[in-house]
């Protein structure tokens, strides 16, 4: 979507004398907003006649706040309460422009029919710097979109699931899956192709939509229903970092890992994103491990996500496999990096890295090596993470687990340069 000039024009004179500092920017919005505000990418501190404008460009690029109401006529609508009868005229025809020209400017459904479609499109948009507020407002939409998904129910995916009805299950994890291809397909096309860290933000906030507001609170919802449902973000996270490692997208990487998941519960609030992958391996000896089956060695919600993940992205990849066996190292050591949500101790509790397949650990020992000066940009303290590591490799050999939680020893080894063992 898109908004003229002329109407931004007259959204400053309208707005300037409501938005004059940061208290009353932020109190209008989350009026307007709610919790949505988070997902806005603005810096409250700047002079109003710059503020107001790329504000007005924020909520276009949000979208809609529920169907038919977009973000910014929301904020129009509260700012409207609070003037004069004679001036509320004024602000009805305004709103009906807004309305007119988001219309107009709106993608048809009909033009993107199947999802390879949609992803030309999206190549499209991304070889002309003057469509790309067009490709904005498409990631948004389909991860408002995918955000819906997983807070809905329907019949092929209730609420309430148990591991004593695979059938089900299944079902639900396939149709997740089916729901989750376009978004996470489009997100992979953009880290490929943004060298130049263009779209950081944007992919930052299709995140965060996911994040934090995908899984309601209801007291009947079992926290195996929950779990599923998170499914779908932790495809999307698998599959940018698989393509982020391979192209070396440290920035956005940093950026999506800063990301908080709202967990909506006073126990445990705003856990790293990271936690999500946590949580479903975590969990994988439930719903999942009964569903998705898988061998007595290796996590099945790690495999379930390969086997889905890869042929959507082989089309980027020289190498798919090299590249899913790298991305989930690094997913592996940021997981460490987290702070701890459930203990004083840091701990590596992402089971299913793949470090005891045979052909991952000369994989993983030359991708240790050619790429260390990335990794310590990427992670600073970095022999400290392949010493933990390294580390519950060593504790899990003693105890017969290493080859059911997937880890092996030489990470440090092997980043120094000497043998992988």
């Amino acid at each position: 979507m898109a908004i003229s000039g002329a109407i931004i024009q007259k959204l400053l004179l309208l707005l300037r004398s409501h938005l004059q500092d940061e208290k009353e920017r932020k109190g209008y919005l989350i009026r307007a907003l709610g919790t949505n505000t988070d997902a806005l990418n603005l810096i409250w501190n700047q002079p109003v006649n710059i503020f107001v404008p790329n504000m007005v460009q924020e909520l276009v690029a949000f979208g809609e706040i529920t169907p038919g109401q977009p973000a910014l006529c929301a904020l129009v609508e509260i700012i409207r309460e609070d003037v004069g009868v004679d001036t509320q005229d004024s602000i009805d025809k305004l709103l009906q422009q807004i309305r007119e020209e988001l219309q107009k400017a709106e993608i048809p459904s009909t033009s993107l029919p199947t999802t390879d479609d949609l992803i030309e499109q999206v190549e499209q948009y991304l070889s002309n710097p003057n469509r790309y507020t067009f490709l904005n407002n498409l990631v948004l939409q389909e991860a408002r979109a995918l955000s819906e998904v997983m807070q809905g129910e329907i019949e092929a995916c209730p609420w309430v699931l148990s591991k004593q009805s695979q059938p089900k299950c299944q079902q639900c994890i396939e149709y997740l899956e089916a729901k989750s291809e376009r978004f996470v397909r489009i997100l992979a096309t953009i880290v490929q192709h943004d060298q130049n860290a263009q779209f950081v933000t944007l992919i930052a906030k299709a995140f965060k939509i996911l994040a934090r507001q995908s899984v309601p609170i209801n007291t009947t919802f079992t926290d195996e229903s929950r779990l599923v449902r998170l499914y779908p973000l932790a495809l999307a996270l698998y599959g940018v970092f698989i393509v982020g490692v391979q192209e070396e997208r440290e920035q956005l990487l940093r950026t999506v890992l800063g990301i908080r998941w709202n967990r909506q519960a006073n126990s445990l609030p705003n856990l790293p994103i990271v936690y999500v992958l946590s949580s479903l391996d975590g969990y994988s000896h439930s719903i999942f491990n009964a569903v998705l089956g898988g061998t007595p060695y290796f996590a099945p919600v790690a495999e379930r996500i390969k086997r889905i993940l890869l042929p959507w992205l082989e089309e980027l990849l020289l190498n798919t496999d090299v590249a899913f066996y790298q991305g989930e190292f690094v997913l592996g050591l940021a997981d460490i990096e987290a702070p701890p949500y459930l203990s004083d101790e840091k701990r590596l509790s992402l089971q299913g890295i793949y470090l005891y397949a045979f052909q991952a650990r000369p994989i993983l020992a030359a991708f240790l090596s050619d790429s260390s000066q990335w990794l310590v940009s990427l992670y600073p303290s970095l022999e400290e993470l392949l010493y933990i590591f390294d580390a519950t490799a060593s504790t899990l050999d003693r105890g017969g687990f290493s080859r059911m939680y997937g880890f092996c020893r030489g990470a440090l080894p092997a980043f120094r340069g000497e043998v992988w063992y």
